[in-house]
């Protein structure tokens, strides 16, 4: 009976250890499962932070290129502008070369040079500005 009771007893102490094995390998697991579910909310917060990065970003990209084509249109006027200056101050330089002061009418090659200049302006303010107006 001695030897019964033993084995009883070792078997009693096996199955011990084996709920304690069994209690700790829970455990391991409940923590594993927790370390699992934190990552996935982390990578799902970070996911969602970068989508929103992302939206920042480009809602800054589209309010540039707004400012960047209105900057461009105000230079292209400027370049309107100038280019009519020139033409006022040609027109009355050639009036002065043509002997005329006061209300001068331009005619022949005196007109198709002024003409001609002032043409010329504005294409160039074209060329210049109007890749960037058009890519807008």
């Amino acid at each position: 009976m001695e030897k019964d009771r033993t084995t009883k007893e070792e078997r009693l102490g096996r199955a011990k250890k084996k709920e304690v094995v069994t209690d700790v390998m829970k455990d391991k697991y409940i923590v594993i499962s927790v370390l699992i579910v934190a990552l996935v909310l982390g990578t799902l917060t970070l996911i969602n932070s970068n989508q929103n990065r992302a939206e920042e970003i480009r809602q800054t990209i589209e309010k540039e290129q707004m400012i960047r084509h209105d900057v461009v249109k105000v230079a292209y006027y400027q370049c309107l502008a100038d280019a009519w200056t020139d033409y006022s101050a040609n027109w009355d330089q050639q009036c002065g070369v043509d002997g005329k002061v006061d209300s001068c009418t331009l005619s022949g090659l005196s007109l198709e040079r002024v003409e001609s200049g002032y043409e010329k302006a504005q294409d160039t303010c074209l060329d210049i500005y109007n890749i960037e107006l058009m890519s807008q």
